[in-house]
């Protein structure tokens, strides 16, 4: 399973998940800014080839690059966006024991500086500054959560 959050001018982030969802490992990370549309959806296919990705969760608000890779036979889909239920899952799957491969530096290293504002009253949300490997990890936990989930419609 693969988190993707698109940068142009901010780096892309493209993480890796191996494992059931109650237990993964984020095993690799691709962390490049400045590429162009077209490297971008090369290198996602790339990954997704080289890994035989299942399921490609990105950013909602990239349905270009969605519909591209669609269009080219991935299993591209829009993540779950919710930043605060998505925070949750994560918090969730860290405590059910999601490790991450150390060479995922950007991520282990945005982890650690994921911060709310200082002032409570600003917002109810992390701060938005060095997040994009955390964004493909919050696409990936929650989204999988979200749509593996059986729901029941009465």
């Amino acid at each position: 399973v693969m988190g993707v959050d698109i940068g142009t001018r901010n780096p892309t982030a493209i993480l890796v998940a191996r494992g059931e969802p109650e237990r993964r490992h984020i095993q690799s990370e691709i962390y490049r800014a400045g590429m162009s549309s077209e490297e971008i959806v090369s290198t996602i296919e790339a990954e997704a080839d080289r890994v035989k990705a299942e399921r490609i969760f990105l950013d909602p608000s990239a349905a270009a690059y969605i519909e591209t890779l669609r269009r080219h036979g991935y299993p591209a889909e829009k993540a779950e966006n919710d930043v605060t239920c998505g925070i949750g899952v994560v918090a969730t799957a860290f405590g059910d024991g999601l490790t991450i491969d150390p060479s995922c530096v950007n991520l282990i290293a945005e982890t650690e500086s994921y911060h709310y504002p200082d002032n409570k009253t600003e917002s109810d949300k992390p701060v938005k500054q060095f997040d994009h490997a955390v964004d493909a990890l919050r696409y990936l936990c929650a989204s999988e959560a979200v749509k593996s989930t059986p729901r029941i419609w009465v």
